[in-house]
Parts: structure tokens; sequence; C-alpha cells
């Protein structure tokens, strides 16, 4: 189970620089507290605030997977998908609550993602070594279904089996046929109507030899990317990596033009703080995502940093952070100590 219990309120564009200036935690009204001002503050995770976000539970999926800071769950307009035992996938019709299951994989699903709110494109990867390019669509009923008077099913098509290992899979932005796989220390941009494929019993599969076979590689980093992000224009791509380092790449070239060296251990995550206009700043997470650092973009010059705010005392393992597309809120999960 993940609890949400951090919103970190920004101040977007126009305002220069952006930065953190509100924090929402255990919230009863709805009232934003101010971070204090300065170029490096905090905040005590421990401490029991009053102001936790007045928010409404719709459902609750719980799971036995350890903490992670992929995507083992995601949603479109219609749709809830997450990751449930033996590598399968649960899908739920959010309307009317019809559901079915993904069955793929072989081993535990490590990150899932639909190429946009409106697309019924999902992919997927496992600890299998497979990627999943998978349709979830409406499919219509011959028949309406007399205990639900449903009148469609969940229909569902596995259109690519790509065998090969990655952690992450993240979609290009404006291409559904392109996205970008997470395999170790490199990143490889695949466009999937390019690939060699075989048609076999289960579907369309590729079996490529290395990792080159598949597309453009973004090597340079020297231990495992942690986080991946493209702009809006698909013009570059940044990633962290547990090398200490965060990498912009120019996706013309697939040329790193830019190296940063926020601290002396792992970078967690990385993110354009308003994911609309990257030009503005990036989020950078350190020590597991306790420490938050706002530099301003790599696109436009030498990043130069902003602020840093520090969460004490936190669970040290389990913080994931994710920035909403409207650049507003910085949301920080937090997973609960097991018993």
């Amino acid at each position: 189970m993940i609890h949400l219990p951090y919103f970190i309120h920004t101040c977007p564009p126009p305002c220069v620089p952006p930065l953190l200036t509100h924090i929402l935690a255990q919230m009863v009204d709805p009232t934003l507290y101010a971070l204090p001002s300065g170029p490096s503050v905090s905040f005590d995770a421990t401490l029991p605030a009053p102001d936790r976000p007045n928010t409404i539970p719709i459902t609750h999926y719980k799971t036995d997977f350890a903490p992670t800071r992929t995507n083992l769950i995601s949603v479109n307009d219609r749709l809830i998908v997450y990751a449930i035992k033996g590598g399968m996938i649960r899908v739920i019709e959010q309307n009317n609550a019809l559901r079915t299951l993904l069955r793929g994989h072989t081993a535990p699903v490590k990150d899932l993602a639909f190429y946009s709110s409106t697309s019924d494109i999902l992919a997927s990867t496992a600890e299998d070594d497979t990627i999943i390019i998978w349709r979830v669509f409406d499919r219509l009923l011959d028949v309406v279904d007399p205990e639900t008077n449903a009148e469609y099913e969940i229909g569902t098509d596995m259109l690519l089996k790509i065998n090969i290992p990655a952690t992450r899979v993240v979609w290009h932005p404006t291409d559904p046929n392109k996205i970008l796989i997470v395999n170790g220390n490199d990143a490889c941009l695949i466009t999937t109507t390019n690939l060699n494929t075989e048609s076999t019993d289960t579907g369309t599969t590729c079996t490529p030899k290395s990792l080159t076979d598949l597309g453009p590689i973004l090597s340079g980093h020297t231990m495992p990317i942690t986080d991946v992000k493209f702009t809006a224009n698909a013009s570059h791509a940044i990633t962290s990596s547990a090398d200490g380092t965060v990498k912009l790449w120019d996706l013309a070239t697939f040329a790193c033009v830019r190296t940063i060296l926020p601290v002396l251990g792992p970078v967690t995550s990385v993110h354009f703080l308003h994911p609309a206009d990257p030009t503005t700043a990036i989020l950078i997470g350190t020590s597991n995502n306790s420490v938050l650092s706002t530099y301003t973009s790599p696109i436009t010059g030498t990043p130069a940093l902003l602020q840093t705010l520090t969460m004490t005392n936190p669970n040290p393992q389990h913080l994931n952070v994710n920035v909403d597309a409207t650049g507003e809120f910085v949301c920080i999960g937090e997973f609960p100590a097991r018993a």
C-alpha cells in the first residue's frame, strides 16, 4: 500500500525563479502552509502536522509488492490497471467495474504505463525479461449480459512482445510508436514499427541479439539509470543515475549535451518541474528522495542550484516523487513500515 501524505506547492511560471513555496501534510482544513524562505529549507515529516490533504478515497488496492519507484498502477480516462501476483495485470473499467486480467508475463511486473490519458495502448515490463505492448479496449457483446446488463466487455490484444530486460518503459510524448526503455546503465529509444519481428502462437515477437538492435542508445552513465523524462516536444530527455549524475540528451543526435553532479551519491529521481515548459527548472531527488533540489533548466544553460528542501526523519527507503501535469504540485509518496 502507498500513502501520499505530502503535497508540495510550487510557484509556476511566470514566477522567476520557480520555487517550492508551500507544503500540505496530514491536512484537515484546506490550508497551505508556507515553507521558510531561502535557498535551503527543511520539513520534519514525523511531526503531527495539522494539514492533511482533504481527499476522498475511491478504492483501495492492496498488493504484496515491495516498495518501488517505478509505476505499478496506470490509468486512462476509462480504465485502471495495476500489477498483481504472477506477472498478471488487473484491468478495471472505472464506470461500471468490469474487469479482466492481462496474462503474458511470467514474473512480477516492474513498470507499466498507458501511452496517454485517452489511449488504449499500454506498455509493461517484468522480471521475466520481456516488454509487452497491449491494446485494452471496449468490445461489444453479441448479446447483452443478463446479469449486469452490460453491452460490452473489456477486450485485450497483445500487440508486441520484446524479449529483452528493462526496468522502465516511458512513452514518447508525441508518437505512440516510440517508447524509451531503461536497461541497466543505458536507455534505448525504440520505434516499434521498425523492429524485426516474427509471428508466433502468442502474437508478434521481437528477439533482439542486443540492445542496439532495437534503436539508438543513450549511453554514458556508469551505474543504473534510476529515472528518465522527456521534454514535452521530445527534443530532449533527461536521466538520473545511481552514479550520482543527471544527464541531458539531445534526441536529434542522441548525444549527452550536459551533465549535472548534484551530490556525491546516487540520484534517485529527476523531473522537469513544470512539464509543459521544460526551460524553467528541474527537480532532482537524492538521498532516497528525502532531499529535493531545484535547478535552473539545463536546456537553457549550465544549471544553477535554486533551492533545496530536506525532508527530515522520512521513511528513508520508501519515498517516491512525482510532478503533476500542470507543474503546480510535487507529490511525495511514502510507504508505511511493514509489521
